[in-house]
């Protein structure tokens, strides 16, 4: 707010030093014209922010990391339990960046809650290839390897997740 009284100060400078009458009438107009225009783009960024998906698609245009907006879109869709979106924007996020271990591990979940263990168990594995250190992917994937009755690689995991001092 500091910002704007800077500036109302400098407009009021401005407009003190206006000699004539219809510059000063111009210049009110252009201002209240530039106030409209932001009040204009200020409304359109609430509705966004009202809307997580329509946010998220609206950041994609000046995203530095779109795969990390993909990741968050999946984790909205994960979350109203619409897992198909959601893997399918975990895949957008995984293709344009294969270093995501979040990612993984979400579309891992995704797979494990769905059925799909085979799935499940690739992405999970390729989880901790990216991110040793990221405890869910083990716990996910022991109990994957528990389902399939892969025995040996869920004691493996386990004593993985015993030295990270991590309890299921």
């Amino acid at each position: 707010y500091l910002t704007i009284i800077g500036v109302l100060i400098l407009f009021a400078a401005l407009y003190d030093s206006l000699e004539s009458g219809f510059w000063k009438k111009v210049f009110v107009v252009g201002l209240c014209v530039i106030s409209v225009l932001f009040i204009i783009r200020d409304v359109d960024r609430s509705r966004q922010w009202a809307d997580p998906f329509a946010f998220f698609e609206n950041e994609l245009q000046y995203s530095e990391a779109p795969h990390e907006i993909h990741n968050k879109v999946g984790t909205l869709y994960f979350e109203q339990e619409d897992y198909a979106s959601a893997m399918v924007e975990f895949e957008k996020g995984i293709n344009l960046s294969d270093t995501n271990a979040e990612a993984r591990f979400n579309m891992c979940l995704s797979y494990y809650l769905t059925g799909k263990l085979g799935a499940a168990l690739s992405n999970c594995e390729r989880a901790v290839q990216i991110d040793p250190e990221l405890s869910n992917s083990y716990m996910l994937l022991y109990n994957i390897y528990v389902m399939t009755e892969n025995l040996e690689r869920a004691e493996n995991v386990m004593k993985i997740l015993n030295s990270m001092e991590v309890t299921l």
